[in-house]
């Protein structure tokens, strides 16, 4: 409970910077890996869904398709289809090289 009443605020308040959001992104997914489908479906995913429709950052790209896996596994399927695809859509058409080799999972 530390974790959501502590640590998540502070991530959460630290991801909408475009500056620190990439460094932020790892202890974000651990958090993410670690939680209850409850816990991350009413308190993380609401604040996930800001960075999916966000700016596409190349550091914020690449982490996120790298820890695809763990998104996928904890978000509903609709919220896939509306949050999780579209940012996988926009990485197919990105330019830079890192993030098109991320997207060969």
């Amino acid at each position: 409970k530390i974790w959501y009443q502590r640590v998540w605020p502070f991530l959460q308040h630290e991801m909408l910077k475009p500056d620190v959001s990439a460094a932020v992104l790892h202890p974000v997914i651990f958090l993410i890996q670690e939680s209850s489908l409850e816990d991350y479906e009413t308190l993380m995913l609401p604040a996930m869904s800001k960075i999916f429709n966000g700016p596409k950052h190349v550091p914020v790209q690449v982490i996120l398709l790298e820890n695809l896996h763990v998104i996928l596994e904890k978000t509903p399927r609709d919220d896939i289809r509306k949050e999780v695809l579209p940012l996988l859509y926009t990485a197919f058409d990105f330019s830079d090289i890192e993030v098109q080799v991320s997207t060969k999972f």
